[in-house]
């Protein structure tokens, strides 16, 4: 009977290894795949009634902080932790109601960065970190806006593993629509939806570096506003939908602590710095029962946050008129079986009254 040299059975032992762990990279590797798919075409998760509370940015401690506003008017600075003369900007929820994007200079250059609602676990990310947190928590979809009459919700999502903008029905289901279509790591995010509920305005990257664009809500007519070398940012429409505000580095970096600001007509045209003498209304934050608006103004000579019912009566300012509170955004809150979806047609029409 013959014997197995040493050398033949070295190279047996060594094959076997090499297989075990080449089957092991594919079973990773599968399992990698199945996780990524399920998160991508997983539900997005539906929406219910507006929380009453709002989340929006102020220097009232001198720097800009990112404040949330509870349903019985007292307010909460949530990134005041370690703040040495940093600045955080445009909040921004989650679906999940857990988690608030916003960015922030706190390394000295315009990153990411998130909180928890109630001001735990505050973190700066690099964008490779913030796109693995978001991936990996699978907090996919943010900053849910509505529509005027409540019956769609408009958001940015990673699901293509890059920042899009997606419309879906404020019904409850799960049906998706991608509005831009775009690759690589271009952006297309912080969006404003027009006061007659057609266009939306938002910031991408398509052409280089943050350009204001608008689009109509189903994603056609897709129009370029602003095309300067700096960034642009954070448009808002004003409450007539005449006018776009916009942040704009044009002349000072976020990082100094004093946004600039730019207004122009919806088209893009005049487009010049805000003087102190103008007066803005807008960036109109519709709840998801059609039944109020939440806006900012300067028209009591600093920045406030208001809100009034959507026909425009009741209007009732929020905050203290002592610093400038800026952007607001509703809180959204998963639907569970309690909660109401979509306004009915009875209902919108009793709001626009």
């Amino acid at each position: 009977m013959s014997q197995e040299s040493p050398k033949r059975t070295g190279m047996r032992v060594r094959n076997r290894i090499i297989l075990t762990v080449i089957l092991a990279v594919v079973i990773i590797a599968a399992g990698i795949a199945f996780y990524l798919y399920q998160l991508v075409n997983k539900d997005v998760i539906a929406l219910g009634a507006p929380s009453d509370e709002l989340t929006f940015m102020s220097n009232a401690e001198g720097t800009w902080d990112i404040l949330i506003m509870n349903p019985d008017g007292d307010i909460v600075n949530i990134t005041a932790e370690n703040d040495e003369g940093d600045d955080d900007y445009f909040p921004s929820w989650a679906f999940q109601s857990d988690m608030v994007n916003f960015i922030t200079d706190r390394s000295g250059v315009i990153g990411a960065g998130q909180v928890e609602p109630d001001g735990n676990d505050l973190r700066e990310l690099s964008e490779v970190e913030a796109v693995m947190a978001t991936i990996g928590t699978g907090r996919l979809d943010w900053d849910p806006q509505w529509s005027p009459d409540g019956t769609m919700i408009y958001f940015a999502t990673l699901r293509d593993f890059r920042l899009e903008i997606y419309s879906m029905v404020n019904d409850g289901s799960s049906d998706v629509t991608r509005l831009t279509e775009t690759s690589g790591l271009i952006r297309s995010w912080f969006m404003s939806v027009s006061p007659t509920g057609e266009q939306i305005a938002f910031i991408s990257s398509r052409e280089g570096n943050e350009n204001i664009y608008v689009m109509d809500v189903d994603g056609e007519n897709l129009m370029q506003l602003t095309t300067d070398p700096a960034d642009d940012f954070k448009p808002a429409w004003s409450l007539d939908g005449e006018q776009i505000l916009f942040i704009s580095e044009r002349e000072t970096p976020l990082t100094d602590g004093t946004p600039d600001l730019y207004i122009m007509n919806a088209d893009g045209s005049d487009m010049r710095p805000f003087g102190e003498d103008d007066i803005f209304s807008g960036n109109p934050m519709y709840n998801a029962d059609a039944t109020q608006v939440a806006y900012m103004s300067n028209e009591e000579g600093f920045w406030n946050i208001y809100a009034m019912d959507i026909n425009g009566e009741n209007v009732l300012r929020l905050t203290e008129n002592d610093a400038d509170y800026m952007y607001p955004v509703w809180r959204p809150i998963p639907l569970d079986e309690e909660s109401d979806v979509a306004p009915d047609a009875e209902q919108t029409e009793q709001a626009e009254g």
